[in-house]
């Protein structure tokens, strides 16, 4: 439960704390010598936490090559790329294409596109809006409204930054409202700052959702 529902999900909320509470419990669960695979989930885990912000120097490329180093097979990619974007590497994309990727396929999809953004391998943002399509399509396909949601977020700030702020307000209002609890996440945080900015609280939504500090969808 450790390893694949209470860290994670502790992570995606964006409660570091609890993450990092998680792990001190993995790290005492696991000490004996045959939990060598669970002691590489909670070094996964720990390095992550202690990542940082991506200030694209050689010291964070280096955590994230400890990450990574430690990661003993393809699911330790497809978890790991579900908490940062940066850990979403080529193997976890091709089995998001694939299918292999199952349950967070939509969130590896959204991910590279992020990281082609930020890499500026596309100028256009021709290439990551077609990924953030495809994994919103996918999320909806699977009812992974988290998913959905953190797809949405990313092809509204594209289209946002294209002038297109009717339809990024119009694809992100969409999702919020299918939204019944989990106002307080980092992902719904984020999702309501962006609608905001692109003139989302002007009563374009069916219900108002209640943000501490923020305001509404």
């Amino acid at each position: 439960m450790l390893v694949w529902a209470a860290f994670p999900i502790a992570f995606w909320r964006g409660d570091r704390t609890l993450a990092a509470s998680h792990v001190q419990l993995l790290d005492e669960w696991s000490t004996g010598p045959s939990f060598g695979y669970w002691r590489a989930w909670r070094q996964c885990y720990e390095q992550t936490v202690a990542l940082g912000d991506n200030d694209r120097s050689a010291a964070f490329q280096a955590r994230l090559a400890a990450i990574l180093k430690t990661a003993r097979e393809p699911v330790f990619g497809d978890v790991l790329g579900t908490l940062r974007e940066e850990l979403a590497g080529p193997e976890s994309l091709a089995r998001a294409e694939s299918g292999a990727a199952g349950w967070c396929g939509a969130e590896l999809l959204r991910a590279h596109g992020e990281r082609l953004l930020q890499q500026g391998d596309d100028a256009s943002a021709a290439g990551p809006e077609k990924l953030f399509v495809r994994a919103m399509d996918l999320a909806g396909a699977q009812g992974a409204l988290s998913w959905e949601l953190r797809s949405a977020t990313s092809l509204a700030r594209v289209w946002h930054s294209q002038g297109r702020g009717d339809d990024a307000r119009a694809v992100l209002t969409r999702v919020c409202d299918r939204f019944a609890e989990g106002f307080d996440t980092q992902d719904m945080r984020r999702a309501v700052t962006l609608l905001k900015s692109v003139g989302g609280n002007r009563g374009t939504t069916r219900r108002r959702v209640a943000v501490s500090g923020i305001g509404s969808c």
